[in-house]
């Protein structure tokens, strides 16, 4: 499902904004193969600046600059500090 989401959401950013880097969405759940390295990446790195996930924002992740986070599903609240995010489901 949620490689479905990154595809869609790249295609959908290409029609919007012409080509997008193949680097520039990438998907973080516990379930790829380096997903410590993964977050190093979004954190320091220019790319990936989009990031799909359900597992880093519903455990906690600080990552200042985070600026647009976008939920897919159903949020009672948000409690939010600077860039740290913490979601309660509904």
């Amino acid at each position: 499902m949620r490689d479905m989401v990154v595809r869609i959401f790249k295609e959908e950013l290409e029609k919007v904004y012409g080509e997008v880097d193949d680097n520039a969405v990438l998907k973080i759940t516990g379930s790829i193969k380096d997903p410590l390295n993964a977050i190093k990446l979004f954190k320091n790195e220019r790319l990936p600046n989009i990031v799909v996930t359900v597992d880093l924002l519903t455990t906690g992740i600080d990552i200042p600059s985070i600026t647009n986070p976008v939920f897919m599903c159903r949020v009672r609240r948000i409690v939010g500090l600077g860039g740290f995010f913490l979601l309660l489901p509904a």
